[in-house]
């Protein structure tokens, strides 16, 4: 199909159409969640597989295919932050390894594990023994730290 500019591509998307073959998109599947129902739609082209989805508003493509409508600082940033959210993923993913493989008590990785999650020192003294958090407090906080 001629016409394969962003703004092509975003006004067949808009009309439900595929963004590159501007065959009418089908709806092949319906996702009842919280009050609001999702719908996914699909290129009506067996050779396609462009798939999008909306829950009342204007179709919005797969993340797979959501280069298809960006330029490339668009796509460049949204890369980046796929990248950063990864890393971060992983990174809490290890610290959580690193607690629960230390040698420290029981009790003290339960609160290292509070601790990384944000959990105030006073949420926990409500949820074990006052006597338990005090001997074990000092010892979560050198794992949330890393042994520094």
């Amino acid at each position: 199909m001629s016409g394969q500019s962003l703004e092509m591509r975003r006004a067949r998307l808009s009309k439900f159409g595929c963004p590159v073959h501007g065959t009418t998109m089908r709806q092949i599947a319906e996702y009842p969640d919280g009050g609001h129902t999702y719908r996914v739609y699909a290129c009506a082209r067996r050779d396609c597989g462009i798939e999008a989805w909306t829950n009342g508003g204007p179709l919005q493509l797969m993340s797979e295919w959501m280069h298809l409508l960006e330029t490339p600082e668009e796509r460049e940033r949204r890369e980046t932050v796929e990248r950063y959210r990864r890393a971060l993923e992983l990174e809490e993913k290890l610290r959580h390894r690193a607690i629960w493989a230390s040698d420290a008590p029981y009790p003290a990785k339960v609160i290292a594990l509070g601790l990384v999650h944000g959990m105030p020192v006073s949420k926990l003294a409500n949820a074990m023994p006052r006597r338990v958090l005090k001997e074990n407090l000092p010892v979560a906080k050198t794992l949330v730290d890393g042994g520094r």
